[in-house]
Order: structure tokens, then sequence, then C-alpha cells
């Protein structure tokens, strides 16, 4: 369970609720996404607990890809590559990551 910051009260969501979070109170985050046809990286739920879901975290989370194969940029400009079924932080994070895709 995440904690999700909003300008009048801060609730605590799951992981089915984020979209609905994108769709409902961020919702030019997903338009945005959806329009350009940009990817949605959903953490598990397990990974949610403590966290706080802010507008940069779900910004963290909307990947487009680059001009260089493999290479993905965030819609606030973080640096990711993802190689052998597995996304790694680069530029803009605050340490380097090695993070599995599910699926």
């Amino acid at each position: 369970m995440g904690i999700f910051h909003s300008s009048a009260r801060t609730e605590r969501i799951t992981l089915p609720n984020i979209l609905d979070c994108l769709r409902n109170k961020h919702n030019n985050i997903s338009e945005e996404a959806l329009h350009h046809g940009y990817f949605f990286c959903i953490p598990q739920d397990i990974s949610l607990k403590g966290v706080s879901v802010t507008t940069d975290f779900l910004e963290t989370h909307v990947i487009k890809p680059t001009d260089i194969n493999g290479l993905y940029i965030t819609i606030n400009g973080k640096q990711l590559e993802i190689k052998d079924g597995s996304i790694n932080t680069l530029l803009g994070f605050n340490r380097p990551r090695r993070i599995k895709i599910l699926s």
C-alpha cells in the first residue's frame, strides 16, 4: 500500500488503484501517456509499502522510447534502460537500480 498526496488530503492506495489515481486525480499524466503511446511501469504491490505516491512518482513510472534502442526517458526527464528483461535506472535517479520486469 502506498500513500498518494493530493492538495486536499492524503489517502492510501494499493496497486489496483494506481491507474484509477492516474485517470481520476492526475488525468493530465494519463492523457499525455495515452495520447503519445507511452508505457506505464506498474510496481508490485509489495514495493509500494511506505512509498509516497506523488506526481513525481507517477511521472517516473510513465516512460517513452528514445531513438536509441533500449533507452527510455520518463515523462519527468529521467533516463533508464530496458535490457535482458530488466529496467536499469540511469540518469536522474537517486541510485542505480535493476528491476526485473515480471510481465
